[in-house]
């Protein structure tokens, strides 16, 4: 099989694009298959030439594609042009295929007629003439293309037809489906509309509806019973005269349930006053006075809003009887004002119990300030005590001696030399006992008279670390000042003590808790304005979830153990209301706690 593209004339095809036309040539002889070929040569159609050298292989070519033609070789070996055109009639694939015999030896008519029975159209005998074959041909291709043709337009048809009936097809189902919805929103508008007139008239509240020009057009069963005139009756009058009072009303009195109402007796005069004032609002509230039809009046809240989508416009209104509310308004404010009388009585007397125990908390303080003070002063005046009875006894040896003529150079000596060391013991115990007394006489004064005075920051620091060197031994807790000198404050240093003896004694009892030994360091430098003061510890620190509870009154984790919840609190409450200043704290369990303390140099009066 081979198979080869013959194109139509330039002229011809630069005109149009013709279809491509196949063509099947069958011929057991290659020689005869070219000459046809060429003979085929300037058709007005692009041919798609396939050769077959046997009616076998034409058979096999021609149940894979169609063909326009078949030229068909009458006499050829195996199976001959005759038997080949039979089997392709028998194929119900193949049948319509137009075949031409071609041969050199069917005169005979009897041949032709079988031929023709066979399904040939056409028979040429060779020799061929060119001109009868591509004419022949020709029509065929023509015939082929018009077919291919009116396919494609069938198909393109019902293509459009199928396009179309789907869309008539959603358009209907559409439709169909609209329909059903008109019916269903009908339905559920008349049901709606049932509802609505079912709740309008179960209502609690009065309810009432009235157009631009006032006339009323809805009133519920709760406006029949509030206002004492029947649907019937009420719907088609002027809503204006239920709020303007009839002719020969009884003038107002003191207790008249519309007194307390500012204007709400006047006259409505325009509808105006009614609707809400701005364009676009949602509402409009407001009390006034309303009068029943046997002439008696009470005090109203109309609540008048824009019915959406209404045309004309519509305007709905919600009447409530406020008599027994203004009643309890007046009651309330009445219990109000004697609730608050008793909340400044007893925030006065909080403040005043809350300002007795800081003060108890200071006494408290300084009452251990004054044991620990006492403790300390006995080994120095215990030193002072011994050293002068052990000198008296010395010295009164000594002259014992001289008097009984005993004494020598050496003795003299040795006894000068002991009495020597004692006075120096004894002095350094006096100025021990002394720097004692000192701090304690300047935190004793700062505590108890509260004074603002200019003082030094690393001084007063020193004095409260002095006065509790007791209990820090005891606790076997380090304290180290880095506190420069000439940090000159004009404050309260009675209170600044408070807050480092709260703080000092808040890490012994709770931050080495179940520690043999600690660190506490008290830094301080000048920023501005103010002091930065860093107090740091390095014990057990404080959990994340309690560190906005400590400074709050009464929190302690040693309630029942001596804690009395106050220390911390003491401390921000001096710290931020006395001082001026303010307090941070940050804390990492198992890292200590570190307090950042901003004061003022001098607190502002």
């Amino acid at each position: 099989m081979s198979q080869s593209l013959i194109s139509p004339p330039s002229s011809l095809a630069a005109a149009e694009a013709p279809l491509s036309v196949p063509v099947l040539l069958v011929d057991d002889r290659p020689e005869n298959l070219l000459a046809m070929e060429a003979l085929l040569q300037g058709l007005p159609y692009a041919l798609d030439v396939t050769c077959a050298g046997s009616g076998n292989e034409a058979l096999a070519i021609s149940l894979k594609r169609d063909f326009a033609v078949v030229l068909l070789d009458v006499q050829m070996p195996d199976m001959d042009g005759l038997e080949t055109a039979t089997l392709l009639r028998a194929n119900p694939k193949t049948r319509h295929l137009p075949i031409i015999f071609v041969t050199a030896g069917l005169h005979d008519e009897l041949r032709q007629f079988k031929g023709y029975e066979t399904g040939a159209i056409d028979f040429l005998i060779k020799p061929i003439e060119p001109v009868v074959l591509r004419s022949k041909v020709a029509v065929l291709c023509e015939l082929y293309a018009k077919c291919r043709e009116l396919e494609e337009h069938k198909a393109s048809l019902e293509a459009r037809v199928a396009e179309r009936t789907r869309s008539l097809s959603a358009l209907a189902a559409q439709l169909s489906e609209e329909v059903q919805a008109r019916r269903l929103s009908e339905q559920a508008l008349r049901d709606s509309e049932a509802r609505l007139r079912m709740v309008i008239d179960s209502a609690c509240e009065a309810f009432i509806a009235f157009s631009a020009a006032g006339i009323l057009i809805e009133w519920n069963q709760r406006a029949e019973e509030l206002v004492g005139w029947p649907r019937s009756d009420a719907l088609g009058q002027q809503v204006l005269d239920f709020l303007n009072p009839p002719a020969g009303a009884a003038p107002e009195t003191e207790d008249d349930p519309c007194a307390q109402l500012d204007g709400a007796a006047a006259p409505v005069p325009d509808l105006a006053q009614l609707l809400p004032g701005e364009p676009g609002a949602a509402s409009r509230v407001q009390e006034l006075c309303m009068w029943r039809r046997d002439g008696s009046h009470f005090a109203v809240e109309l609540s008048v809003w824009p019915i959406p989508d209404s045309e004309p416009p519509l305007y709905g209104c919600l009447l409530r009887d406020i008599t027994v509310r203004r009643e309890q308004e007046e009651a309330h404010l009445r219990t109000s004002a004697s609730l608050q009388e008793t909340v400044a009585a007893r925030t006065a007397q909080l403040r005043q119990a809350m300002d007795q125990l800081v003060d108890t908390e200071r006494m408290a303080a300084l009452g251990g300030i004054v044991a620990a003070v006492a403790h300390d002063l006995n080994t120095p005046v215990g030193n002072l005590v011994l050293l002068a009875s052990a000198l008296r006894e010395r010295i009164a040896a000594l002259a014992t001696e001289a008097l009984e003529g005993h004494l020598t150079r050496s003795r003299l000596c040795e006894a000068v030399a002991d009495c020597k060391e004692g006075s120096g013991l004894l002095i350094r115990s006096a100025e021990r006992a002394q720097e004692l007394i000192e701090s304690f006489k300047n935190v004793a004064v700062d505590q108890t008279s509260q004074k603002r005075r200019q003082f030094d920051l690393a001084g007063c620091v020193h004095d409260i670390a002095a006065t509790l060197g007791r209990m820090t031994r005891m606790a076997n807790v380090k304290v180290e000042l880095k506190i420069p000198p000439g940090i000159a404050l004009d404050s309260y240093p009675g209170h600044l003590e408070q807050v480092f003896n709260n703080l000092i004694v808040n890490s012994i009892v709770h931050g080495f808790d179940g520690r043999s030994e600690g660190t506490i360091t008290i830094a301080a430098c000048v920023e501005g304005e103010h002091v930065r003061i860093d107090y740091r510890d390095d014990g057990v620190g404080i959990a994340p979830e309690l560190q906005q509870k400590v400074f709050e009154a009464f929190y302690s984790t040693k309630f029942g153990k001596g804690g009395s919840g106050l220390g911390l609190f003491i401390v921000r409450r001096l710290l931020c209301n006395v001082l001026k200043g303010e307090v941070k704290l940050d804390s990492t369990p198992g890292a200590g706690v570190h307090f950042a303390i901003k004061l003022p140099l001098k607190v502002p009066a």
